[in-house]
């Protein structure tokens, strides 16, 4: 006569059945942790184009008890003035700046170093602006002693730099571009890894009966 007897031991296939269920747990925070949070970025990629100029990078964010507004705290990539008496470099570091826009830092010209990652309407130094920074802007430092200052006027991006000494090379109208940091090719390796493993546990068939 045929029976089914198990394969296991009872006591075994509930030490199994644990250990599938941890496995999942553990899984399942190690993918939700690697999903990027999409509420807010403490970094943010941007993107200045347009009369010979070309830059890009990052920006390092604090934020503020005001939603509307967060303070610049670092930036880094590269940056090109392609115009007559120009430079290139790379992006050095920030020039601390007071996070005020009613009292902005001067050297040789006002900037307050604040980002405003819903593109309110803020004034500083007098002026009117839309945009994700105001009229004072941010102010960076580029290889070779140059400085380098991304604002908006009105709705319309600019960009004025210097040369050594405080040398004033230009100023120029600029598409100025701003977006959330995106997560690295790793880790959406890793989030999609992790779901195949926890598909395949949560699904995978029993092991079949003995025939006897």
């Amino acid at each position: 006569m045929a029976s089914n007897i198990s394969s296991s031991h009872p006591r075994h296939g509930s030490l199994h059945k644990l250990c599938s269920r941890a496995l999942l747990a553990v899984l399942a925070l190690a993918v939700f942790s690697a999903i990027p949070a999409q509420a807010y970025s403490t970094e943010e990629y941007f993107t200045i184009s347009g009369s010979g100029i070309t830059s890009s990078g990052t920006l390092y964010l604090a934020t503020t008890p005001d939603p509307n507004v967060d303070e610049i705290t670092g930036v880094s990539g590269t940056f090109t003035d392609a115009n007559a008496g120009g430079f290139s470099g790379a992006i050095t570091g920030l020039v601390a700046g007071s996070y005020d826009s009613t009292s902005p830092s001067f050297d040789p010209y006002s900037y307050d170093n604040l980002f405003y990652p819903n593109s309110t309407t803020v004034t500083c130094h007098g002026y009117s602006s839309t945009g994700d920074l105001d009229f004072c802007g941010l102010l960076f430092t580029v290889t070779g002693g140059y400085l380098v200052s991304p604002y908006y006027v009105g709705s319309t991006g600019t960009l004025l730099d210097l040369g050594p000494g405080n040398k004033d090379i230009g100023t120029y109208a600029v598409d100025i571009n701003f977006s959330d940091a995106a997560p690295e090719p790793s880790s959406w390796l890793f989030l999609a890894s992790g779901l195949l493993l926890m598909g395949l546990l949560r699904f995978r068939k029993p092991d079949g009966a003995r025939q006897l």
